[in-house]
């Protein structure tokens, strides 16, 4: 679990133990209505610990985590509705591993993986009703492997092999 206060912050989610004492910094930046927009923490002028985006409404649109400038933890992005939009890992400001898109009512819509960085396997969109839509393959970035695209009933309509 993360967590932040004036004095301290440690960033524990995805396996990390980051630990720093304050004090912090705080920037805020507000509406026209005078309602807190965002809110990001700085220590020695780089960024360090939550940096958090709201909707006018007051919900939270966007969580990330900073150490030392980079993003590193896992960053959660919402629809105003409160439904999780993303999960997307991150390590020393680099996506990594398994990243999630979801449709509004909660059902998967895309999840791609990374490794250092770069797009490295399988990376699947779908159909709302939870069908594939496309499936392609990376290897460090590159595209290898089939790519696939189907009909929201799951028929394959296209395909390509691409070879590294």
């Amino acid at each position: 679990m993360n967590r932040q206060t004036d004095r301290e912050l440690i960033i524990e989610e995805g396996g990390l133990n980051l630990r720093a004492e304050g004090p912090f910094t705080a920037e805020k930046t507000y509406f026209p209505s005078k309602k807190l927009r965002s809110e990001t923490h700085y220590q020695n002028g780089h960024l360090q610990g939550r940096s958090v985006f709201f909707s006018e409404q007051g919900k939270i649109l966007s969580e990330s985590w900073f150490w030392e400038g980079k993003k590193v933890s896992v960053c959660r992005q919402f629809y105003p509705s409160d439904a999780p939009y993303a999960i997307l890992p991150f390590k020393e400001g680099r996506k990594e591993g398994r990243h999630e898109y979801f449709y509004e009512n909660g059902q998967l819509k895309t999840l791609e993986h990374f490794a250092h960085g770069k797009l490295d396997g399988p990376s699947t969109l779908y159909w709302p009703n939870g069908q594939i839509k496309r499936e392609a393959h990376f290897s460090q970035g590159i595209r290898c492997g089939w790519d696939r695209m189907f009909t929201e009933s799951g028929e394959l309509i296209e395909e390509e092999q691409y070879v590294s």
